[in-house]
């Protein structure tokens, strides 16, 4: 009967439940049970994430192009079937597949995350809504859709090119959203720095800073800046991107709640990877070239703290010189008997003449300030750099290191990097020398100039500029290329005593090296004439190797010294 045998079973089920209440198994058979099961999920998740699905994923596009059969051959390990959500082996299986994923999260570092993002932070305007964000976005967008479209194996019974485009557009998807996610709150860590940094720089009060809220507090700033925080928040919206387009454009809906947090854990694991290893690298070899200075932040505090506190405030020279026009300007009120007979026996137009004799009274005036305040070093570079840029802030701070070296530092007296370079002397309590040229659209000087000279013309002004004794090719436009290539032409002709010239490795200079590589090997320039520059990539490498001419010097000097001292006594 059909009820006789369901009381049969309730009575064998108590049984056998009062017998194991008697008798408990060993608590460690268990736990031992749930260990394996860890451990041969983490094992084989390993396995797969690390070799098995990119090494299929890359042959089964071999075998699709060239016709071959590499995926049968290569087939090592399976893929492991999902664990019960929540059971050992399901965390077993995602600690193994995010351990496996760490080879390929290394590599995207440099190209998607915060590997990409770090590029941004030489630049006040950091955050998703500035242009600097575009080309991160872009690239992270680009290698997830290359990595999935090569890596991410196919699934057994998928249309092929149906499912390599769903990869292709869920891995553009995920490493967009992780890096966004990583710009978006290193730019809420940097905004209030930034902001208050802009309105230093214009002279205004630090009404642009945010004082209320978490921004301002420097603790949540911190941890907003931190590159392990920020890739691992990016790598779980990463993840549960990842994980809900890969369900989504597959046709089955939304993802589990299970592969959704696995596939979350993974990513924030990988994030922070990466963003441990963008650290690793920025402190080995930063992208703005200058240790401890990955930031604007970073740069400014750096040259902010060589500023001499007993600095006279900006324009107190120029002031002086209003009131006494012979203490910080030279003017020449007459011009020699041949020249003046030279410029009246002419056919040149008073407009000619007044050029020429303005041009004789510049020179004079520059030479002579040159000659007294050597040695000097003249700094090039754009009069567009704003002072929330990196390169004004590291314009400035190797002025103030050249200037403790003992050299007056020379620029154009413009805005830009020319205020950047006379700034950093001037504050560093040092000699700084403007020779400013007037121009209709841009003021006289720039306020931080000890010397303060003036030209009419481009040729009398690069004629003084080019009479120092070393040279700095900051970031710049057609300008800077110009006086650039005409101080390497008259070294190169011999025309310019030698000069050390420093031009810093920016991007249009690095074209400028590889084209006179390119000279150099067609025989348009001499074997030797690329060492009349160096590119350097910090203010520091330019002092270390000032230094290192210095000492080099001297020594040549006591070994001179040494073979006179000698041949005296040889012929004594």
């Amino acid at each position: 009967m059909p009820g006789a045998d369901f009381r049969d079973q309730v009575v064998e089920a108590a049984v056998k439940t009062e017998a194991a209440a008697e008798n408990p198994a060993p608590a460690h058979k268990s736990s031992d049970s749930a260990m394996s099961d860890f451990a041969a999920g983490a094992w084989s998740s390993f396995k797969y994430s690390l070799v098995q699905s990119p090494l299929t994923g890359a042959t089964q596009l071999i075998d699709k192009v060239a016709g071959t059969k590499l995926e049968q051959s290569t087939k090592f390990f399976d893929k492991p079937e999902h664990a019960e959500f929540g059971s050992a082996g399901w965390v077993g299986q995602t600690v193994g597949g995010t351990i496996g994923s760490a080879v390929p999260f290394l590599l995207m570092s440099r190209v998607a995350g915060p590997g990409a993002a770090a590029k941004m932070e030489n630049s006040a305007t950091y955050g998703l809504m500035s242009r600097g964000a575009i080309a991160p976005l872009a690239k992270s967008i680009g290698a997830g859709i290359a990595y999935n479209g090569v890596f991410t194996p196919v699934e057994e019974g998928e249309n092929f090119v149906g499912a390599r485009i769903r990869n292709m557009a869920v891995g553009g998807l995920t490493w967009g959203s992780l890096t966004a996610t990583s710009i978006g709150l290193k730019g809420l860590g940097m905004r209030s720095f930034n902001q208050q940094a802009i309105a230093e720089a214009q002279g205004l009060t630090a009404a642009a800073k945010y004082t209320e809220g978490m921004l301002a507090s420097n603790t949540f700033r911190s941890v907003m800046k931190n590159d392990i925080f920020v890739g691992s928040a990016g790598g779980i919206v990463g993840g549960i991107t990842h994980a809900q387009g890969n369900s989504l454009l597959s046709g089955n809906g939304f993802a589990s709640v299970g592969d959704t947090v696995q596939s979350a854990t993974t990513f924030a694991f990988g994030g922070a990877l990466m963003g441990g290893a963008n650290i690793a690298y920025e402190r080995y070899r930063p992208t703005s070239g200058v240790r401890g200075a990955r930031t604007l932040e970073e740069m400014t505090k750096m040259a902010e703290a060589t500023r001499d506190p007993k600095a006279p405030p900006r324009y107190f020279y120029d002031n002086l010189a209003e009131q006494n026009v012979h203490l910080n300007t030279r003017t020449v009120d007459h011009t020699s008997g041949v020249l003046l007979s030279m410029i009246e026996g002419s056919r040149l137009n008073l407009a000619d003449r007044n050029m020429v004799m303005r041009a004789h009274q510049d020179l004079i005036a520059g030479l002579e300030a040159v000659r007294e305040n050597a040695p000097v070093a003249t700094m090039y570079g754009s009069a567009r750099m704003k002072t929330d840029t990196f390169a004004y802030q590291r314009g400035r701070l190797t002025s103030a290191l050249l200037s403790k070296e003992g050299y007056a530092v020379m620029t154009g007296g413009g805005p830009g990097i020319m205020e950047a370079g006379n700034r950093g002397a001037y504050e560093a309590g040092g000699r700084s020398i403007g020779v400013s040229l007037e121009l209709p659209h841009e003021k006289v000087g720039n306020g931080y100039q000890t010397v303060i000279l003036k030209a009419k013309d481009f040729g009398p002004r690069k004629e003084v500029l080019r009479t120092s004794n070393l040279a700095v090719v900051e970031k710049g436009g057609l300008g800077s290329v110009d006086e650039m290539a005409e101080i390497l032409t008259h070294l190169q002709t011999r025309m310019k005593e030698p000069t050390p010239v420093y031009i810093m490795y920016e991007k249009p200079y690095q074209h400028f090296d590889r084209m006179m590589k390119e000279m150099e090997k067609q025989g348009l320039i001499s074997r030797g004439d690329r060492d009349l520059y160096r590119m350097v990539s910090s203010p520091f490498d330019i002092i270390k190797d000032l230094r290192a001419r210095k000492m080099a010097s001297i020594n040549t000097s006591a070994d001179k010294s040494g073979e006179i001292v000698l041949q005296t006594a040889t012929q004594e």
